[in-house]
């Protein structure tokens, strides 16, 4: 037999450091069944690992995805890079004929060069990869049919590679990216959202990416850098939106176990799991929380209940210990590590009270299993106990209106959990609005901890307009920044809410850890949710599914798998109020974003056309659909009139948004962005289908927004109001809430073709100045049921097109509907008292839209 020796030798390969694979010479088929290798050395025998040996409880590792280069180019002669447009984790594979010795080496990135870090000269920045070197290099063997290469015992994570030492000129057809991690099953259509928001829908695109990037067995912080560790703050935080993207079950029975693993006798849980290297032990509270907290998860979404039983006396055990770590100085000197992690702007929360409401939000899901599980004495003193760390929280940090440095986390946490007693209740929920939407663009100054938590509680109060002009907010601090800035736009989530200035230590491109605002998106925004005090596949499945929660999206289609099987949502809004925003259409370096033409506005099939232009802007413009805004220094003359005159009269339009089309009001300004309002000559009608599956209960809410003499429809038939006592297969019940113009419809399993119709609303308008009274009264039979405009501070316009000016009170809205809503009649006084807010002119003045319906005098 000719023996032809070949043999790879990997000089160097770790997961952290490069792969150097020397291809010496090769003996065709060494890696293929029946190979001969009397030739080769026998394995040297090694202690093998101590513990107990048990097979593996979650989809493998696998390659789901192979990509090829979008774009090649050489900044410099014999060095090539590569763009694969996308970050994510994994590595190359390398088709390559050369000369035996030859060695090419591959250097992996996450962005290009650029300041502050460099020249824009095309190269690769590698600064925040730390020690990791990134970098694979292959000795060519000098097959004359060449070779195809891929390291092994490593992985990047990159969007651009910068290959050095190939012999000729390197093509797509030489490289690809292999993209590879956990193989979870995506849930329903995780991967591709459909909804009227391009930057709702590339957030969660990116957050996919990232997630999926960052599952290699265990739950990563990260993929590129010297780190790839399961730290317990990432994974918690991201816990429920992973679940609702993905099959997580299996994945984290798996990580349970290895969190079980690292529990010591004390109860005590590290900030890394596994405990390699990093963090320390006991944990910070808010990162050992994901232990509880995961529990939850598979417990809320999946019906786990034996998980809960399983882990149940570790739980008690771990919640033993954080109660054992207060000091006797109280709740305000409760330990904690990290707090909130990486804040936008301001001064951070003390991570004495992120780690109390930590500890006191596990306490709440371990009293809820408890419940379910019936142990009663342990519900009774978990509940004793919750009483009294309510109390003790809000003895500790509060200081007469706020709490702790008054920052936005420090609010948000207590209102989540309703901590704060009912007498400074409301006053800090006006301070918090105040301090995230108003006198311009709302906000977020929060770090991982308090976003999370800040975007549920706002759809909690009704505020899922303001939720909704954060995430689609594109300046800084914003995740559509992150996506839509000119310098280096991310197909993942950042790090740091700035990553693309921030110095190299600690600062990854494909970090989940600001991933929580896929789950709101997911289940407060686009619609399907776990009823409260429910879980799947435990006794009474019921979801809630969300109808046009907000004027500022005009549809939506979104899926989720329960374990019975698959629930749909797909709704459209038509006619009524139509508002659309895009960023500056431009040739984006970003190439994954979703592609765009304009800003499209419609009517809808059903909603006539459009009448009239409520507000135009191209520039820098603020707030959300019914309560737009302009920055003075940043604004297009006669936006009005141009959109007019491509818009009015037609059921839909596109108008671009690039200073192409626009000029340039503000050259050197940060990203712009174009935003309008308008109305159609039809009122509101909303189309949905849902899908529920056996097993299953929905309960349905339709937004009405002020519609008179409404009906609700399903499958042609009117079912409210009821017109006869005949019952419809699968609906249980339809109800009106006045406090928020709603109707709950509940069904059983089945599909359900509903359509809302109705005709406008009667429109009242006042305005008063500083200290006046401004007063609304709707017409005999009819009530208040929806505010359209609301703004004290400096508003502007004529009824119908009022919006907001420099100073506004962001807590306007809210003020408004606790004093008017469901009333034939309101007055609210125009003060500063009132709205805990001042503009600088000292001068104040109030302008309300309301809508008059008969909806609740024909219950």
């Amino acid at each position: 037999m000719e023996l032809v020796v070949h043999i790879i030798r990997d000089t160097c390969s770790y997961l952290f450091l490069n792969l150097d694979a020397e291809v010496a010479a090769k003996n065709k088929g060494w890696n293929v069944l029946g190979f001969n290798d009397i030739h080769w050395m026998h394995a040297i025998p090694v202690p093998g690992p101590t513990g107990n040996m048990s097979a593996q409880m979650m989809p493998a590792v696998k390659v789901t995805e192979i990509i090829d280069p979008v774009d090649i180019w050489q900044p410099k002669p014999g060095v090539f890079v590569v763009d694969f447009g996308q970050n994510l984790a994994g590595f190359c594979r390398l088709k390559v004929k050369g000369i035996a010795g030859t060695k090419v080496t591959l250097r992996h990135a996450e962005v290009l060069m650029h300041p502050p870090y460099g020249p824009r000269n095309g190269s690769l920045y590698f600064g925040n990869l730390r020690s990791a070197m990134a970098t694979d290099i292959f000795t060519l063997s000098g097959d004359e049919e060449g070779e195809e290469l891929q390291p092994h015992f490593t992985y990047h994570g990159y969007r651009y590679v910068e290959v050095s030492g190939f012999p000729g000129m390197l093509t797509s057809a030489d490289i690809q990216m292999l993209h590879f991690h956990t193989n979870v099953s995506s849930n329903s259509n995780a991967n591709s959202p459909t909804s009227s928001s391009l930057v709702v829908d590339a957030i969660q695109a990116n957050v996919v990416r990232g997630q999926r990037s960052n599952l290699m067995s265990v739950p990563t912080d990260c993929p590129q850098r010297d780190e790839r560790l399961g730290w317990m703050g990432d994974s918690g935080l991201s816990s429920d939106s992973m679940a609702v993207n993905f099959d997580m079950h299996a994945f984290y029975l798996n990580f349970l176990r290895n969190i079980v693993d690292e529990q010591n006798a004390d109860g005590s849980i590290p900030d890394v799991v596994p405990f390699y290297r990093y963090g320390g032990r006991p944990a910070d509270p808010s990162w050992s929380a994901a232990f509880p907290q995961i529990v939850w998860v598979l417990f809320h979404y999946y019906g786990d209940l034996l998980t809960a039983i399983k882990y149940y006396s570790n739980i008690k055990l771990y919640l033993d210990n954080l109660h054992s770590q207060i000091p006797k100085q109280g709740l305000s000197h409760m330990p904690g590590s990290y707090g909130d992690w990486v804040p936008a702007k301001g001064a951070k929360v003390s991570s004495s009270l992120t780690s109390s409401f930590s500890y006191m939000l596990n306490v709440q899901q371990f009293r809820a299993i408890a419940e379910i599980l019936a142990n009663e004495d342990d519900v009774t003193s978990l509940t004793h106990l919750i009483d009294s760390l309510k109390q003790q929280f809000h003895q500790s940090f509060w200081k007469g209106d706020h709490y702790d440095n008054g920052c936005q986390t420090s609010a948000a946490l207590p209102l989540y959990l309703k901590i704060t007693p009912e007498a400074e209740r409301r006053n800090l929920t006006l301070r918090l609005l105040n301090d995230i939407a108003s006198d311009g663009p709302a906000l977020i100054t929060t770090g991982i901890i308090g976003v999370k938590f800040l975007m549920l509680w706002l759809s909690d109060i009704g505020r899922t307009d303001i939720a909704l002009q954060l995430a689609e907010q594109v300046v800084y601090p914003s995740w559509g920044r992150m996506i839509f800035n000119n310098v280096e736009p991310a197909t993942a989530i950042w790090e740091l809410w700035n990553s693309d200035s921030s110095g190299p230590g600690m600062n990854s491109r494909n970090h989940h850890m600001f991933s929580s605002v896929s789950g709101w998106i997911r289940t407060e925004l686009l619609g399907i949710k776990p009823s409260n005090g429910y879980m799947f596949g435990y006794g009474s499945e019921v979801v809630d599914l969300y109808i046009a929660r907000t004027l500022g999206l005009s549809r939506a289609n979104v899926r989720y798998d329960v374990p019975q099987g698959l629930v749909t949502l797909t709704w459209q809004r038509s006619g009524g109020v139509q508002c659309a925003k895009v960023p500056e259409n431009k040739s984006p370096l970003n190439l994954n974003l979703p592609q765009h033409t304009g800003l499209l506005l419609d009517c809808g099939a059903d909603g006539g056309v459009i009448s009239k232009i409520d507000f135009a802007d191209f520039g820098l413009p603020f707030g959300y659909c019914g309560s737009f805004g302009v920055e003075d220094k940043c604004t297009s003359a006669n936006a009005t009139d141009i959109v007019s005159k491509l818009c009015l009269g037609k059921q839909n339009c596109t108008v671009m948004s690039g200073v192409d089309f626009w000029g340039d009001p503000c050259p050197g300004m940060e990203q712009k962005h174009l935003f309008v309002q308008v109305s159609c000559s039809k009122a509101i009608s909303i189309s949905a289908e849902v899908s529920v599956s056996v097993g299953v209960t929905a309960n349905v809410y339709l937004y009405l927004y002020g519609l008179r003499m409404p009906q609700l429809k399903e499958s042609g038939q009117q079912i409210w109001p009821r017109k006869s006592s005949n019952s419809v297969p699968g609906i249980h019940s339809v109800v009106y809430m006045l406090n928020n113009d709603t109707l709950k419809v509940s069904v059983g399993s089945g599909v359900y073709r509903f359509v809302l119709l109705g005709e406008d609303g009667l429109h009242v308008c006042t305005n008063s100045t500083q200290s006046a009274v401004s007063r609304l009264q709707c017409s005999p039979g009819h009530a208040i049921t929806f505010i359209r405009f609301a703004s004290y501070g400096s508003p502007v316009g004529d009824c119908g097109s009022y919006h907001r000016g420099n100073c506004h009170a962001g807590a306007s809205q809210l003020v408004v509907e606790e004093l008017c809503l469901g009333r034939s009649e309101c007055s609210v006084p125009a003060t500063d008292d009132v709205f805990l807010h001042k503009c600088a002119s000292g001068q104040g003045s109030l302008f309300i839209e309301a809508v008059c319906s008969d909806a609740s005098s024909i219950v």
